[in-house]
């Protein structure tokens, strides 16, 4: 008998990234089996991270674009917080 209850819960796929030489090939990449909800708060950290250095050089700089290059990296943390926040509900009920 199957526990109807049981959840599968979702993980990473290899992503290749940061293509380097002639042929592109790449230099990092992100693991797969991951654990999607690890991934995702590794990702919010990162974001937040640049968020801050984002709007430190804005600031210092006084560049419209910086400020435009915080804001996206803003949302799109918003974005992953949102994810997380969905995936923690989902595990808990």
């Amino acid at each position: 008998m199957t526990n109807s209850n049981h959840r599968v819960m979702p993980v990473t796929v290899p992503t290749p990234l940061f293509g380097a030489g002639p042929d592109a090939t790449p230099l990092l990449s992100v693991l797969g089996a991951v654990p999607c909800l690890e991934a995702l708060e590794q990702a919010s950290l990162l974001l937040a991270s640049a968020e801050r250095i984002a709007y430190l050089a804005a600031e210092n700089a006084q560049s419209e674009e910086l400020f435009g290059a915080a804001y996206l990296v803003e949302m799109s943390r918003a974005v992953v917080n949102a994810a997380l926040a969905g995936l923690r509900r989902e595990t808990h009920d």
